[in-house]
């Protein structure tokens, strides 16, 4: 793949939570974000904020397009004939509040960005393009495997472990179902 790219671009492997190389801070007019739903840490997004503020040159630009698993979201089929039954009991399980769930800061995100000093803040929030739909599922069903993972970190009670199975086995049907025509139709932020 590198062998395709354009020689201003690099790829490097990084550790958000490791300290940035001498060489990234400060040398980026545009900070993209994606997807890092996962990679905040007790609902805090406070430390990876600051890390992408230290990549940026001065009057630099920050730009976060993240899923939010709370969000208005739909279950959609091509096919009348397809089951949803999978797909609708991980959305369900993805939106209903628990106690290990983190994700309240994705509603926060404005305010929590211009409490870190960012300027000309604004968030919007977009359904998904129907030709993203791919992407979309295979997000989600990520999602899915990877939050049924991080419940069983540590010792967790017998009934965290019941719903971790719980999620891992809809996820794994909602995949299926996708492969039928199932969509999953959410709600994007875009700050």
């Amino acid at each position: 793949m590198k062998d395709r790219l354009p020689q201003t671009v690099r790829l490097i492997e990084q550790d958000i939570y490791s300290p940035l190389p001498e060489d990234m801070v400060g040398k980026y007019d545009i900070v993209h974000v994606q997807m890092f739903l996962l990679c905040v840490k007790d609902n805090d997004p406070i430390p990876l904020i600051q890390k992408f503020i230290q990549l940026l040159k001065p009057g630099g630009y920050l730009h976060w397009a993240e899923v939010d698993p709370d969000a208005n979201q739909t279950v959609k089929t091509v096919r009348s004939s397809s089951s949803t039954e999978a797909t609708e009991e991980l959305m369900e399980f993805l939106s209903k509040p628990r106690e290990y769930k983190g994700f309240g800061w994705i509603s926060q995100l404005e305010s929590v960005l211009i409490q870190e000093g960012l300027a000309a803040v604004t968030v919007d929030r977009t359904p998904n393009a129907e030709s993203y739909q791919g992407f979309w599922n295979t997000n989600f069903l990520m999602l899915g495997e990877e939050y049924s993972s991080l419940m069983l970190h540590g010792k967790p009670s017998a009934e965290v472990n019941q719903n971790a199975t719980r999620l891992r086995e809809a996820t794994r049907r909602a995949a299926v179902e996708m492969q039928n025509g199932v969509a999953i139709h959410a709600e994007l932020i875009l700050a």
